[in-house]
C-alpha cells in the first residue's frame, strides 16, 4: 500500500462501523509519507471524524530527530525496523488491558 491508500482504507472503516483499535504504519511509503498520514489521522480523531486508536509507526529512521518528529505528527508509539517480536506484543498487550 501507499500512505495515501492506507488512509483511506483506515477512514473509510472507521466510518463504515468497523474501528480500528490500533495500526502500525511505515513511514517509507509511496504517495506519502507515514508522518503525513499519522498527521492526517489525528487530526480526523481531534474532529471527532473516526474513532481513537493507537497508531505505531515504524520505521528505519533511527535518530533522535526523526523519531521526535514522527510522535509530534501524532504517533504513539515509533518502532525500529526491523520490529522486535518482544516489542510488539508489550504493545499488544497494551491495547489488550487497554
Amino acid at each position: 500500500l501507499d500512505g495515501l491508500q492506507a488512509l483511506n482504507i483506515i477512514t473509510s472503516e472507521c466510518i463504515s462501523g468497523h474501528p480500528f483499535d490500533a495500526v502500525f504504519i511505515d513511514e517509507t511509503m509511496p504517495l506519502m509519507k507515514g508522518s503525513q498520514c499519522i498527521f492526517n489521522l489525528k487530526s480526523m480523531i481531534y474532529d471527532n471524524s473516526i474513532n481513537n486508536l493507537k497508531i505505531f509507526s515504524v520505521t528505519s529512521f533511527c535518530n533522535v530527530d526523526a523519531k521526535e518528529f514522527i510522535l509530534k505528527q501524532g504517533a504513539d508509539f515509533v518502532i525500529d525496523k526491523p520490529p522486535q517480536q518482544e516489542i510488539v506484543e508489550e504493545l499488544i498487550d497494551l491495547l489488550i488491558k487497554n
